[in-house]
């Protein structure tokens, strides 16, 4: 599953260099994932009673963002494994395209109790 979400640099996400702060950065990823998966598919699997989960973050920082700039979240969703979803994403700057964030957040679906369960099927088959 692959996905491309824009969203603007606000001041608000800046810290007193004018630079993005490096923790929203996550946010990107976390808008961009919601956007790929589907609102309507989450609040479903939500109300089953299922989660998602970050069990490992690994991001690497390339170039800031300023505020005023306009940012590519790019996304690769991989289903490798029954609980597992690795999303590969990538954030660019859209008025050259240079990459400037790249990460992997690793998600596991979890029951209502906290434990494992497997990725619903319509997730799973995407």
């Amino acid at each position: 599953m692959n996905g491309e979400f824009t969203i603007p640099v606000y001041y608000e996400d800046t810290d007193f260099t004018g630079y993005v702060y490096h923790a929203n950065y996550l946010k990107f990823f976390e808008r961009a994932r919601l956007e790929l998966f589907g609102r309507q598919r989450l609040k479903e699997m939500f109300e089953s009673g299922k989660h998602f989960v970050v069990k490992e973050v690994q991001v690497t920082y390339h170039k800031p963002a300023r505020h005023g700039d306009e940012l590519i979240i790019k996304s690769r969703l991989a289903f490798d494994h029954a609980v597992v979803v690795n999303c590969h994403q990538t954030v660019l700057r859209s008025s050259d395209g240079e990459k400037l964030v790249s990460g992997l957040i690793q998600l596991v679906t979890i029951n209502e109790r906290g434990f494992p369960v497997r990725l619903p099927s319509e997730f799973a088959l995407s």
